[in-house]
């Protein structure tokens, strides 16, 4: 090979340029998301991979596929990954639902910084509320404060001003600040209410701790309306976990039958899309619990 230098170089080139074009008109044809982002890839036309991948990604994720959604973020160049906001944004929210919250950080601060230094204002305040109800989880408080200041101009109907009054709510829950709580989830939930995106919805996941706090029993019932209704007959993982809030309702209520057959219920939906690892962990709190006798 190096004798032959330059000329080995035109050879190969010459033999792998055929497969490039093939791949990217192969996938100006091809409906299939999974198959053309493949190709995509496959061609180098990562730009175009990346804007496929947000616009599927997300619904790859309402339908359980969030393994997969990771496994696509890995398959592009790492020196094209670290300088993509938008694939960075995808990577951390992959990432957080499954519970990987320093992972998801990592991604979502690289994300926010990217989206700030090319002046995509939506895109920075998306990214900076993700990362605000990140820094909730893991008990940064002051550090989401921050965050929440960084906010507060989200317009009205957004995704950055649905993630802020949902940050809100966990401000006040985790401070202890319960008189609160109720008062700023339904905020949340006018904001859900009024815009009902499938993606809104799926942005909020009520811990069984909230179900504890005064006044936020019927705002729950709201929350799983407003799932039921925009999940409809499609059994999502977000579905699962409206059944389980209304499994806790009932535990804490009192009803425990209402509150197995909730279980039940989102058991089945579960066995459609794979068990969803926030739900899983709902749902193994609500089974060790709804047996046990009253008192």
């Amino acid at each position: 090979l190096e004798r032959l230098g330059p000329c080995w170089t035109v050879v190969l080139s010459t033999r792998r340029d055929p497969a490039i074009k093939l791949a990217r008109l192969a996938a100006a044809v091809e409906p299939d998301a999974m198959r053309r982002m493949t190709l995509l890839l496959e061609a180098g036309r990562y730009d175009e991979a990346v804007r496929d991948l947000c616009r599927t990604g997300w619904d790859l994720m309402f339908h359980g596929g969030v393994k997969t959604v990771l496994r696509l973020c890995s398959a592009f160049p790492p020196a094209f990954a670290q300088h993509s906001a938008e694939l960075q944004q995808v990577a951390g929210m992959a990432s957080w639902h499954l519970w990987k919250a320093t992972t998801a950080q990592r991604h979502l601060a690289r994300a926010e910084a990217l989206f700030t230094a090319r002046g995509d204002t939506t895109g920075a305040l998306n990214a900076r509320g993700q990362l605000a109800v990140i820094q909730v989880a893991m008990g940064r408080l002051e550090a989401a404060h921050r965050l929440l200041e960084r906010l507060r101009d989200a317009p009205r109907g957004s995704k950055a001003e649905v993630l802020t009054r949902l940050c809100d709510t966990w401000v006040a829950m985790e401070a202890g600040r319960f008189d609160l709580v109720a008062q700023r989830f339904e905020a949340l939930l006018d904001t859900l209410e009024r815009e009902d995106s499938l993606e809104h919805w799926t942005l909020v996941v009520p811990s069984p701790r909230l179900t504890a706090c005064r006044g936020v029993a019927p705002l729950l019932s709201r929350w799983a309306d407003g799932v039921l209704a925009v999940t409809g007959e499609r059994p999502l993982p977000l579905q699962a976990l409206a059944l389980l809030t209304r499994g806790w309702q009932a535990l804490w209520q009192g009803r425990r039958e209402d509150a197995a057959d909730w279980l039940a219920q989102a058991d089945a939906s579960a066995q459609w899309t794979g068990r969803h690892v926030i739900a899983r962990s709902h749902a193994l709190a609500l089974r060790s619990l709804a047996p046990a006798p009253n008192g």
